[in-house]
């Protein structure tokens, strides 16, 4: 059973747009662009560890520099990648995203979600908390979604299908991303999840 994001009339819609606008490849060369400066950047300092190198080892003992973790940062795209997933079928015909290249937007938002929360574990240590908090309250607010997509158009198959993606994202952020439960966390998870839903009214 084909998936109902990968449907040919949209994709084919999209590529005759993408082809004749200028825009449209502008903007698929700056993503393409902005992944791969993301990708070295994410290679040289959590993989390769390049800002140490220069360090002296006295001021490494006494500032005790925060070392991005590489968990933390594939957790943070897996999941964007997952909530992308359940999104573009189900968030089409929301206020921000809508037309026929909402596909497109939501995949630049959640790109640039994904690239942001990478970027941020790079130079803060309490990035995993607030990455949980958001991924948490997306997961949630898009499985309220999935439910009520699934009454409009009774297609309850993708429905389990997009239902188990989000469960399964929120246990790879619960097991990799979990750190802290406290008040701040709690209250960035609630307003994110009623932005979702609010966005989506």
């Amino acid at each position: 059973m084909p998936l109902t994001f990968l449907h040919q009339p949209m994709f084919s819609a999209a590529w005759i747009y993408l082809r004749e606008s200028f825009v449209l490849q502008l903007f698929a060369v700056s993503v393409i662009a902005l992944l791969l400066g993301i990708l070295q950047k994410v290679w040289a300092e959590a993989w390769k560890l390049k800002f140490l190198e220069m360090a002296p080892i006295n001021t490494i003992e006494f500032t005790h520099p925060h070392i991005p973790s590489r968990k933390v940062i594939v957790c943070i795209f897996l999941c964007a990648v997952a909530l992308l997933i359940v999104a573009i079928p189900t968030m089409r015909g929301s206020h921000l995203f809508g037309g026929t290249l909402a596909w497109m937007q939501l995949a630049g938002f959640f790109i640039l979600a994904g690239s942001a929360g990478a970027l941020a574990e790079l130079h803060w240590p309490g990035t995993r908390d607030y990455a949980f908090a958001c991924i948490t309250g997306s997961a949630m607010a898009l499985i309220t979604i999935v439910w009520r997509f699934a009454a409009a158009t009774h297609d309850w198959n993708m429905t389990l299908l997009h239902a188990s993606l989000l469960v399964l994202c929120l246990l790879l952020a619960w097991r990799l991303l979990f750190h802290s439960w406290n008040v701040r966390i709690q209250l960035t998870a609630v307003i994110i999840f009623a932005l979702w839903l609010l966005l989506n009214l």
